[in-house]
C-alpha cells in the first residue's frame, strides 16, 4: 500500500511539474479586418478605389447604352470576409455578394461569389442569402450608405455612414 502512494505522489509531483515549468503555448488570432466600423470603412475604401477595374469582372454587362457600372452605393457585411453591394448603371441595377480576404488586417482579393438580378430583396429573399453566404452567425449585419430614404424624407451623409435599417430589403415607402 505504502509503494502505491508513493508512485501516486511521484506521478503527481510530475503531473504538477511537468505545468509549472513547461513552455506554454499561446494562441494568437488575428483581427478579423472587418471587426469594427473603422475596418469596415477601410474595406469599402479599398473597394471602391479598385472599382474601376473590378467593375470589368461582373458577367453581366450595362445595358441600354450604358458601358460601366456606377460606383456601388450600399454595403452590407453579412458574415466574415463577405459583403452585398448594389450598383447600378442608370437603367439596371444589381447586387452582388462580394468574398475578401484579409492579411495584416487589411482587405485584399475581392471577388464575386454571385450576382443577383432581383434587387432590391423580399425579406425571405434576403434571408436565403444570409443563411448561404453568412458564415458566422454571430458576426450580425452592418449596413453602409450615403444616402437613405427615412421617415418619408431623403436623409444623405458626407461619408460613408452605418445605417440601422436593412437597406438591401425592399422598402417601398422607405423606412
Amino acid at each position: 500500500m505504502r509503494t502505491w502512494i508513493i508512485i501516486f505522489i511521484i506521478l503527481i509531483m510530475g503531473t504538477a511539474g511537468y505545468f509549472l515549468f513547461s513552455e506554454r503555448t499561446t494562441i494568437v488570432t488575428s483581427k478579423s479586418c472587418d471587426a469594427d466600423n473603422a475596418a469596415r470603412l477601410n474595406i469599402i475604401t479599398a473597394f471602391t478605389k479598385d472599382w474601376p477595374e473590378f467593375e470589368k469582372t461582373i458577367k453581366e454587362r450595362p445595358a441600354l447604352g450604358s458601358t460601366v457600372w456606377g460606383i456601388p452605393y450600399n454595403f452590407q457585411f453579412i458574415g466574415n470576409n463577405r459583403m452585398l453591394i448594389s450598383f447600378e448603371d442608370g437603367h439596371v441595377t444589381l447586387a452582388s455578394v462580394i468574398q475578401y480576404k484579409c492579411k495584416d488586417e487589411n482587405p485584399q482579393g475581392f471577388s464575386i461569389a454571385e450576382t443577383l438580378t432581383d434587387y432590391p430583396f423580399s425579406e425571405a429573399v434576403w434571408n436565403d442569402i444570409h443563411n448561404q453566404y453568412g458564415d458566422d452567425k454571430s458576426f450580425g449585419v452592418y449596413s453602409y450608405t450615403k444616402s437613405i430614404f427615412r421617415n418619408g424624407a431623403p436623409v444623405q451623409y458626407d461619408t460613408w455612414t452605418e445605417v440601422p435599417e436593412n437597406i438591401f430589403i425592399l422598402h417601398p415607402k422607405g423606412y
